[in-house]
């Protein structure tokens, strides 16, 4: 499963967050909720994420995910529309 790269400053212009390199882990989940993103799962464990998209298989297909990695935080994120 690929994930793809990301900068924070290309995940905040097309997400509408405000991610900065010094968020903790939780910090980043509110920003990432506070502007209305729609995602699957959300981890710093790409194992954890595949994990979880392999246990939800039939409805991880049904959301069209799509898999980045923000580099900077080291979060792995499935967003859906």
């Amino acid at each position: 499963m690929k994930f793809r790269e990301e900068t924070i400053k290309e995940f905040n212009l097309y997400c509408d967050t405000t991610l900065t390199e010094d968020m903790t882990f939780a910090e980043v989940v509110d920003n990432i909720d506070s502007a209305n993103n729609s995602y699957f799962y959300v981890s710093m464990c790409k194992d954890d994420v595949i994990e979880a998209i392999n246990d939800e298989k039939e409805i991880a297909d049904q959301l069209d995910l799509d898999n980045v990695y923000i580099k900077e935080v080291g979060v792995y994120i499935t967003l859906h529309p």
